[in-house]
This record gives structure tokens, sequence and C-alpha cells, in this order.
């Protein structure tokens, strides 16, 4: 069977790695994209077949599904890796931002596997999710739970689906090397210089110290390539697990989630001070 997969996100970062490194290794790929220039990184790949489109749109998503659809008829992956941080003050929540920030990272998901799936009579659905899922985090809330929301949705269609030859696959990397961080720190920044002053005056510091511990810890993180070559691994495996963990931080995040909540949430404010 050839080796087709759909991918999400393929503009830069993880998305992009594992484009590259699954074309390397003779999968065909459609990459999804934002944007026009983001073509331009896959012109040497004949076998990336890049597509514009936002998947937070409907209109976009029945667009591609007509294209695909089209050009084939089965696929055997959709790695699900598309998504933005959002950051919070939960005492003054901007409930359009968090709208959006489950739009990107947990509905679309849902509606690409919703269109793509019939598509799919074996293979593997991976969905790039984070060590977020497992932890509580201050003012990166959204993140955190649409990554745990986007896993227990999955968990539930895989128990749903009960099909041996469709396995769905989290992997639960920590701090990447990747742009999204830098979007969402001046995002952030913008975002809290509009908060009244009273939250500002009260948040300030704590705000400002988690974001540069978190642009340290960026430095330190895992490459995009490392995540994408465990794509490559768990596509070419007969019997993957159904979660991996990666970069040590994850595997501290399943121990802290194995904690009671009063536990984690004293370690949370501990590493948040």
């Amino acid at each position: 069977m050839e080796k087709t997969i759909l991918l999400t996100g393929a503009s830069s970062g993880i998305g992009n790695s594992i484009a590259k490194i699954l074309a390397q290794k003779d999968f065909f790929v459609y990459a999804i994209v934002r944007k026009v220039e983001d073509k331009k990184a896959f012109e040497n790949f004949d076998n990336i077949k890049v597509f514009l489109a936002d998947i937070t749109k409907e209109e976009d998503i029945t667009k591609l599904k007509q294209e695909i659809y089209s050009q084939n008829n089965k696929i055997t992956g959709i790695i699900n890796n598309a998504g933005v941080a959002f950051t919070s003050i939960n005492e003054y929540p901007e409930i359009d931002d968090l709208k959006a920030q489950f739009e990107i990272n947990t509905f679309a998901p849902l509606r690409i596997v919703k269109e793509f799936l019939p598509l799919m009579d074996e293979g593997k659905i991976i969905n790039i999710s984070s060590v977020s899922s497992n932890v509580v985090y201050p003012f990166i809330s959204p993140y955190c739970a649409s990554k745990k929301a986007l896993d227990i949705f999955f968990q539930a269609l895989d128990i749903e689906l009960n099909n041996p030859k469709i396995k769905i696959v989290s992997i639960k990397p920590s701090v990447v090397q990747t742009p999204i961080w830098q979007k969402s720190y001046m995002k952030a920044q913008q975002r809290f210089e509009k908060l009244p002053f009273n939250i500002r005056e009260k948040y300030s510091k704590r705000f400002k110290k988690l974001l540069e511990k978190s642009e340290a810890n960026i430095k330190h993180g895992l490459k995009p390539e490392e995540v994408a070559k465990l794509v490559l691994k768990i596509l070419n495996s007969q019997k993957p697990k159904s979660s991996y963990c990666i970069g040590f931080g994850s595997y501290i995040g399943v121990f802290i989630n194995k904690l009671s909540p009063e536990l984690q949430i004293k370690i949370a404010k501990i590493l948040s001070k």
C-alpha cells in the first residue's frame, strides 16, 4: 500500500520537519499550510503536495476534501500538528481568545478526522499533543486545556471505532524550539497591556517571570527534527503505543499527572514563583 499522509501545520517547526523527513523516506505527503510563501520550503520535493487552507474554517476543509478526494481515494495516515498557544489571566479571561485556542488545537483535528477518516481502511492518526496536557501551568491554561481535550476526544474515538487496523497515537513533547512560542509571547505581551490596570498590577511580576522562564526553556528545548523522527518511527511501527513522551519534561509531566490534584497544584504554585 502506498504510504500517503495528510499533515496539518506544515508551515514551520515540527510540521515542516515532519513533511521533509517523511518525503525523504518515500512517503507521499499532503501538507497543509496557511500562506502562499510557505509553499517555497517544499519546492524540491516531488512527493509533497502543498495545500493552502485555514483548518478552522469549514469552507476550507470542504475545499481541501474535494481536492484530495479527486486525487486519491486512500490515505494511510493523518497527522494533526497545527497548533497555537494563547495565554490567559483567568480572573479576567478573554473568551474569544479561549474559543480561538480550542478551534485550532482541538476542534480542527476533529473536523479533519471527520472528513478524511473515510479514506482510511488502515493506518495511523497521530496527534501532536503536549506535556501541557498532563500538568497545570499558570497563565497558559488555554493551551493546556485544549491539548487535554484533544487527547480525551481522540481516546474516546479510539474506543468508539474499536478498529485494530486504525491506531490513534498522542505524542506529548516537552518544550520544542518552534515559532509557536515566540508568536505566543509577543501576543501575550500585547494582550497583557490591554488588561485593566488593577489586573496588570496584580499579576505583572509573575506573568513577566513566567515569560522569561519559558523563553529560557525554549533555548534548551527539543529540536523539531527529534519529534519528526519519532513520528516516522510510529508510522513504521506495527504496534505503536497509544501515547509517547519525548523530552525530559514530558516524563516529569506524566509523573506529576499521577499525583493527587492537591499535590499537582502545590507543585505548580512552587514552580511559578
